[in-house]
Parts: structure tokens; C-alpha cells; sequence
């Protein structure tokens, strides 16, 4: 192999390196930020919750079984309209309408948060 080739291959080995070292601490930066929300998601009394497009829980943070009575497991299995009062789903479907909306209209694509202050329907007996 020609020096010039050696050069080449080392300046290569040195970008992969660096590229290496950068993805490390990317990675290490998310880990840390997940792990920051995920403690203020399991402690906080409100429930944080995420669904999917067919309104399907995807997430719930452990204050939804301390406010409505059902298990974790229990809770991810129902549908929206077991879990929440008849005007909190008609909310959200009004803002994932607005949503969806905007998404045609507008350049905004992915992911979407809203701030809804929704009620829970609780388990029969237990409160």
C-alpha cells in the first residue's frame, strides 16, 4: 500500500473515530433525557398517557392506576371510551381532528403533544 493510501486510510480511521465518539455521546445524552422524563412521568400525580392513530393507549404513567382504580395491564387493554368521560373523548377527538387538519394544510409532520384536561371514568367501587 502507497503512503498516500496509508494517509487516506488513517484520515478515514480518524472521521470514523470521531463519528464513533459523537454517536457514543448522543446516545448517552438520550439515555440520560429519557431517564429524566420517566421520573417525572412515574411520579407525577396526572396521568401521561400516549395512544397510537386508532386511539389505543401506547403509554400510561403509573398515576393512571393510582386515580382510576384498574391495573396498569388492565388500563393499556381498554378503549378510550371505557377510560375517559364522554366529553374528554369528544375532546380529544376535536384536537386530534384540529391536528390532522393542520398536518394537511401545513408543513408540520410527526409527532403531536397537546395539554388536554381530560376525566377518567374510575373502577366501580374504588373510590
Amino acid at each position: 500500500m502507497s503512503n498516500r493510501g496509508r494517509d487516506e486510510l488513517r484520515k478515514e480511521n480518524k472521521r470514523l473515530r470521531r463519528q464513533l465518539q459523537q454517536c457514543r455521546q448522543a446516545e448517552e445524552a438520550l439515555r440520560k433525557s429519557e431517564e429524566h422524563y420517566r421520573l417525572l412521568a412515574d411520579n407525577v400525580n396526572d396521568i401521561i398517557w400516549t395512544m397510537d392513530m386508532n386511539f389505543r393507549y401506547t403509554y400510561l404513567s403509573p398515576s393512571a392506576e393510582r386515580q382510576s382504580g384498574y391495573t396498569l395491564k388492565e388500563a393499556m387493554a381498554m378503549t378510550l371510551e371505557e377510560t375517559s368521560t364522554p366529553a374528554s373523548v369528544e375532546a380529544m377527538q376535536k384536537a386530534f381532528s384540529e391536528e390532522i387538519a393542520l398536518e394537511r394544510t401545513e408543513s408540520r409532520r410527526g409527532c403531536w403533544s397537546w395539554r388536554l384536561t381530560t376525566k377518567t371514568v374510575p373502577r366501580p367501587g374504588s373510590r
